[in-house]
């Protein structure tokens, strides 16, 4: 007969209950002051522990025994040794360091390639219809966020928008794909393009650009749109916001998401990788419908001229540059593959 001693409680009240433990015949005795009651063996469930935190040992009746001398209630019942095993490991400040750095390494990669790579097949695979239904209501909220109604002249404006259909034609897109012109203080001269079919082209842009310049910028925008850039841009925020709920217990990033998703897309620009696919969707687009790739080249040195007198005039505020970096090397390599 093996005994330890514990507190009892009854998983009805806080109190706790001095008790002498006693393991006899396959079962186990518990008595003190006003406690008398005993279980079988194997129906008493060790709780994990953490550290030097007491053995806990939850009783069918629904009570817990709580025993700090470990040795004894391993002689007297025997501690299962999933439970001994878990507990030492918990104790051992290399194995918690090395299990803590296994687990940021693991939030860094899926951070930097894992969600990267999982928007690019998650966007791969949804229906092309399920991301048209998200056009509408992107472009309510970026309108009200960042744009007023075009003051281009509206026979140029019908002008560019045939070029545009022209080019959507010759790439494959829905015709549903349209272009829209508007104004915007705080964007500047820029262009962006909308996930489910809709290229948005600032006055400051177009203004001072030829129309095969501006058909240029249609192009790499199309190759925005047939890439699914901005909609893998969306998928991967969403992404981003669950891992962020789940390491970090941040549920207003879940909430925010819905409202911020516009904002994230005009703002946030495209990767180097995202620019290149575009610049060179571009040239082959325009081959495509007939025209001159190396109008592709002409637009970006007009845009070079653009955003940098923009910019200098706007000082820090959002233009096109921003969002399209690397303008430079990108006009070298238009120019090459003419």
């Amino acid at each position: 007969m093996s005994a330890f001693d514990a507190d009892y409680f009854d998983g009805r009240s806080s109190r706790r209950h001095p008790v002498r433990a006693e393991a006899t015949g396959g079962l186990l005795r518990v008595a003190g002051e006003s406690i008398a009651l005993e279980a079988a063996l194997p129906d008493l469930r060790f709780l994990p522990r953490v550290g030097g935190t007491p053995l806990r040992i939850a009783l069918p009746d629904g009570g817990l025994l709580v025993a700090t001398d470990f040795n004894a209630v391993d002689a007297a019942v025997g501690v299962p040794l999933e439970t001994d095993l878990a507990h030492r490991m918990e104790s051992h400040a290399r194995i918690v360091a090395a299990a803590l750095a296994f687990i940021v390494g693991l939030g860094v990669f899926g951070y930097y390639y894992g969600i990267p790579w999982a928007a690019d097949r998650i966007a791969d695979r949804l229906p092309y219809e399920a991301e048209t239904a998200l056009s509408g209501d992107f472009m309510d909220a970026i309108d009200r966020a960042f744009f007023e109604p075009s003051k281009l002249e509206a026979a140029r404006r019908e002008d560019l928008k045939a070029d545009f259909q022209a080019l959507v034609a010759a790439s494959g897109l829905p015709a549903s794909t349209r272009v829209e012109f508007r104004v915007s203080k705080l964007l500047g001269a820029n262009a962006v393009a909308i996930p489910g079919g809709t290229v948005i082209m600032t006055d400051a842009l177009v203004k001072p650009m030829t129309d095969a310049e501006v058909v240029g910028v249609m192009a790499h925008e199309l190759g925005h749109l047939k890439r699914r850039h901005g909609l893998r841009v969306v998928i991967g925020g969403s992404l981003y916001a669950v891992l962020s709920f789940t390491f970090l217990g941040d549920a207003g990033a879940l909430a925010s998401l819905a409202s911020t998703a516009p904002q994230i897309i005009v703002q946030s620009g495209y990767s180097r990788d995202y620019e290149r696919e575009a610049d060179a969707y571009a040239v082959d687009l325009l081959r495509a419908a007939g025209r001159p790739p190396g109008d592709y080249a002409a637009a970006l040195e007009a845009l070079s001229r653009i955003v940098h007198k923009d910019g200098e005039r706007r000082g820090s505020e959002w233009t096109y540059l921003s969002s399209h970096p690397d303008l430079a090397e990108r006009i070298e390599r238009a120019r090459e593959a003419k």
